[in-house]
């Protein structure tokens, strides 16, 4: 709605001034939000309440100071980085609005790692519904009142207020105050060294990671246009799509591994990871197909027809998720979990090494086409050095047999209805709900006669899927569509 109000040009100064203060937010957590999840979710279940408690406290103090201090630093250096910087003295103000959120994500990012640490996800699933509620109130009402790219902004920063006061409230009634009789280990520094020692590894994988997308993010803010940079934050925009499906699974995989021994439940282990991967490619891959042969009507029914480029540039963006489907999600999941946060940070490493230096040479000749394929390409080195380094410490990978089988079957389903697409109708909205039934009925048919997915899977699904609430009964129907061709269809 704010890409359509704003138009290409406006929608891209929102992108510009968002450049400098997502660069602060890598320096926002210490690897202190994963250290949370860990220790709270590995306390718990080990009867360690008072520790766990000293861990939420000695977390939640420590996210709100660090972002205090980068939301000053951010406020006070907002002129610099206008005027000497990118050249526009009218960003100032703008920038100085959206560095307050920088202590507000913090304290929910804490709140809501709390969340997660104590297997409370219906807080975290709540905080979630608020701040994009908020956001899609607040963000395109003050453009409309003629606010423009600083209403946008504003939008954004209210919505996170208003989301981090509800969450501490929650986290304040839901977890400290039952329990605060039971007493509680308070031990700042030494609950603080114990994060910081798991953590940093992940705090320099996150840095190096942020810091290769803060490149890409400011080269193209140097070399592109502010209509090219406005195509790409619509296309950018559907990455919720995915986001939505991975994270019921990504949210429940970390602390599951980490109560998971090794060398106790090694099976155990094995059977989760291999199944997480199979069920990741299962709900995300069609989705990026559907992302990639329908971005035409996708982006003229929501944006119009002022964003021009932005259909190819969401097709290649789309490409660059289809590592999750892979395994990429699952292995940085268990590295995590199972402590190996070291290994993360090489992924990280692997990553930036193929990345800066394509992003030097693509997006200063091919602007946002280069982006693109410097990020699609950065992909693959963290997914490869991933699973040898789990099948070195774990004796297992991927299955390679299921992750076949599936992406056979979205490329197929995926091909048959881009050389359909052009008689399925005229109209933008009919091409869009034919092409995606279309591709829906082709990609579950594909799966079942595949024998991609069997009966344990669909049930297993149907569980995972109840994370995402009133959306779950759409996903059961397409389940359900599933098991009964697995009853009709003769197996291998």
């Amino acid at each position: 709605m704010v890409a359509r109000f704003l138009g290409s040009i406006n929608y891209g100064v929102v992108g510009v001034v968002m450049v400098p203060v997502s660069i602060m937010t890598l320096f926002g957590d210490w690897g202190i939000r994963p250290a949370m999840i860990r220790f709270l979710a590995r306390y718990r279940s080990r009867g360690r309440d008072r520790e766990a408690r000293g861990i939420l406290f000695t977390g939640l103090l420590a996210k709100f100071l660090i972002g205090l201090l980068l939301s000053l630093i951010a406020i006070l250096s907002a002129p610099f980085l206008a005027t000497r910087v990118f050249n526009r003295s009218d960003l100032t103000p703008l920038i100085k609005i959206v560095s307050f959120t920088l202590v507000l994500n913090s304290l929910l990012t804490a709140s809501q790692a709390s969340f997660i640490g104590f297997e409370r996800m219906e807080f975290y699933s709540l905080t979630m519904f608020l701040r994009s509620s908020m956001k899609t109130l607040l963000s395109p009402f003050l453009v409309l009142l003629g606010y423009g790219a600083l209403g946008a902004l504003l939008g954004q920063t209210l919505s996170l207020l208003l989301t981090s006061v509800a969450a501490l409230l929650m986290l304040y009634f839901s977890l400290w105050r039952p329990f605060r009789g039971d007493g509680v280990s308070l031990n700042f520094l030494r609950n603080l060294r114990t994060m910081l020692s798991y953590g940093y590894p992940l705090f320099i994988s996150t840095l190096l990671a942020g810091a290769l997308a803060q490149i890409y993010n400011f080269l193209m803010a140097l070399h592109c246009s502010e209509s090219m940079i406005g195509n790409y934050l619509a296309a950018s925009n559907f990455s919720v799509l995915i986001t939505f499906l991975t994270m019921p699974i990504s949210t429940v995989l970390f602390p599951a591994f980490s109560q998971l021994d090794q060398e106790r439940e090694g099976e155990t282990l094995r059977i989760v990871f291999q199944n997480s991967v199979k069920y990741t490619a299962l709900v995300t891959l069609p989705v990026i197909a559907a992302l990639v042969v329908l971005s035409q009507p996708l982006i003229h029914i929501l944006f119009g027809r002022g964003y021009e480029s932005a259909p190819l540039f969401l097709m290649l963006y789309a490409l660059s998720y289809v590592f999750l489907g892979l395994g990429s999600l699952s292995i940085t999941n268990l590295l995590n979990g199972q402590g190996r946060t070291r290994a993360t940070m090489a992924l990280n490493m692997a990553s930036l090494s193929v990345g800066l230096p394509l992003s030097l040479y693509l997006i200063p000749r091919f602007q946002i086409i280069g982006l693109l394929i410097t990020m699609i390409t950065a992909n693959i080195p963290p997914l490869v050095v991933g699973a040898w380094w789990v099948r070195r410490d774990f004796g297992f990978t991927v299955d390679l047999n299921s992750s076949l089988r599936i992406c056979a079957a979205t490329l197929a389903s995926a091909v048959l209805v881009y050389f359909f697409l052009p008689r399925l109708g005229e109209g933008d909205v009919i091409t869009f709900l034919l092409g995606g039934l279309l591709l829906l009925l082709l990609y579950v048919l594909l799966i079942v006669l595949t024998r991609a997915v069997g009966r344990n899977d669909i049930a297993s699904l149907r569980e995972i899927l109840t994370e995402l609430g009133p959306f779950s009964y759409l996903f059961n129907l397409i389940l359900s569509l599933a098991e009964k061709l697995l009853a009709i269809i003769p197996g291998e």
